[in-house]
């Protein structure tokens, strides 16, 4: 540690991190593994979709499932459903005035 002074003449100590601690840092992933996400209670509730709902989603709105709108595959919400690319995630959202809606998203990697 060394001391310097700043313009108002008052001590001030300096302390260099360690390069260790630096380095381990830089490891760790962005996104945690946070397992207690899905028991918060504003987390929405994730499935995988059918092959039945999806059909009939998909014929309903006359769409195809690349105008799903996305979710990443790495989402803290939908990582223990071992999703791969293109399936599809439904969500359950309640709603005062509607009570409970789903909407769906498509898997992607990013």
């Amino acid at each position: 540690m060394s001391a310097k002074t700043n313009p108002s003449r008052k001590p001030v100590k300096v302390v260099k991190a360690s390069k260790a601690s630096t380095e381990e840092r830089r490891k760790k992933p962005a996104v945690r593994n946070l397992p207690f996400i899905k028991d918060h209670v504003l987390a929405l509730e994730h499935s995988k979709a059918s092959e039945r709902e999806l059909k009939e989603l998909l014929t309903k709105f006359q769409i195809t499932k690349k105008e799903l709108p996305k979710i990443l595959k790495n989402d803290p919400a939908i990582r223990d459903l071992n999703l791969e690319e293109g399936d599809v995630v439904k969500i359950k959202r309640k709603s005062a005035t509607s009570g409970e809606s789903d909407f769906y998203r498509e898997v992607i990697n990013a």
